[in-house]
C-alpha cells in the first residue's frame, strides 16, 4: 500500500502515545475530525481535511499508521519528507534562482 498526504502543521501528541498529523489528501478513506463528514452518512470521498494517527518509537520515528476511527493501527515502514523551495505562482517568486523542480518541470 502506498498512501501520500501533505501535513498540514505539527503533530500533536495522543493520549495514547500515538500522534495526531493534521493533515491534507484526497482518499475514499474518513480521518480523525474529517472535514468531509464524519460517518458513513455524510461522508465523500475527495480533497479534504483530517488528521492520521502515527505510532512512533522513543525517538520520534514512525512505525505505523491509523487512518481514523476504528481502523486497526498498520505497522509499516513510513517516510517521510519536507517539501521546500515551494512557491504559490510563478508571477510571485522572490528569486530568479531555479530549484529541482523547475528543471524537471520547467516551471
Amino acid at each position: 500500500m502506498r498512501v501520500v498526504f501533505i501535513v498540514a502543521v505539527t503533530p500533536t501528541p495522543n493520549d495514547d502515545g500515538t500522534l495526531a498529523v493534521p493533515a491534507y489528501d484526497a482518499s475514499d478513506l474518513c480521518h480523525f475530525d474529517d472535514s468531509r463528514g464524519s460517518d458513513a452518512a455524510h461522508f465523500h470521498g475527495g480533497v479534504g481535511a483530517g488528521a492520521l494517527h502515527l505510532s512512533v518509537v522513543a525517538a520520534g520515528a514512525p512505525i505505523g499508521f491509523q487512518f481514523g476511527p476504528g481502523d486497526p493501527l498498520v505497522a509499516d515502514t513510513i517516510a517521510v519528507a519536507r517539501i521546500t523551495g515551494l512557491r504559490s505562482s510563478p508571477s510571485r517568486r522572490t528569486s530568479s534562482r531555479s530549484t529541482p523542480f523547475d528543471e524537471k518541470w520547467g516551471t
